[in-house]
């Protein structure tokens, strides 16, 4: 099974979504964020047990990363739009993988 981190195409799904969401390209679509939350939390469920450490670093860093990169002054916005779109895939794989964990302890599977 592959991460979310290693699947060439969630990873690409993400960026592209996270660029469309920034560039207000997605505005007729009102469920942008409910797409990127779909995305990190299929490859949260497909994560196996060595890519879950860095799922949860990668979430981490991409949500304490915040408006860093506004100081740049022409991509600085873009990168700040895009890493947000992609904080949101990877907080919601982290938050998968956490469920699922829970559900094995529970289940005994």
């Amino acid at each position: 099974m592959g991460s979310l981190l290693s699947n060439r195409n969630v990873v690409a799904a993400a960026v592209v979504l996270s660029l469309l969401a920034h560039l207000g390209v997605t505005d007729a679509f009102a469920y942008t964020g409910l797409v990127l939350v779909l995305v990190g939390m299929v490859g949260g469920f497909n994560a196996g047990p060595n890519d879950q450490t860095r799922l949860f670093l990668t979430a981490i860093v991409l949500n304490t990363m915040g408006n860093a990169f506004d100081a740049i002054p022409v991509l600085g916005p873009l990168v700040t739009g895009v890493n947000s779109g992609l904080a949101t895939v990877t907080a919601a794989g982290a938050v998968m993988i956490v469920v699922m964990n829970i559900k094995n302890r529970l289940m005994g599977g």
